[in-house]
């Protein structure tokens, strides 16, 4: 860890190395946001399957009990 500091630190010493840390920081961004929208595709879908169960459960017991 001592070695990742001191790599960092000279790193921000040169404007090279803030322009790739930058750099890396945007990509790591980009790369997050990309992870996050299928996840959000994969709660949809969830979120309709359990809709579609509980509508085919409830048109079932409506037609049990009449």
């Amino acid at each position: 860890m001592k070695k990742f500091f001191e790599f960092t630190k000279k790193l921000l010493k040169s404007e090279d190395g803030l322009l790739e840390i930058i750099v890396v920081g945007v990509l790591i961004v980009f790369v997050a946001l990309k992870l996050v929208n299928p996840t959000k595709n994969l709660g949809q879908t969830l979120s309709d399957s359990f809709d579609k169960i509980n509508q085919t459960i409830s048109n079932q017991l409506s037609q049990i009990t009449q």
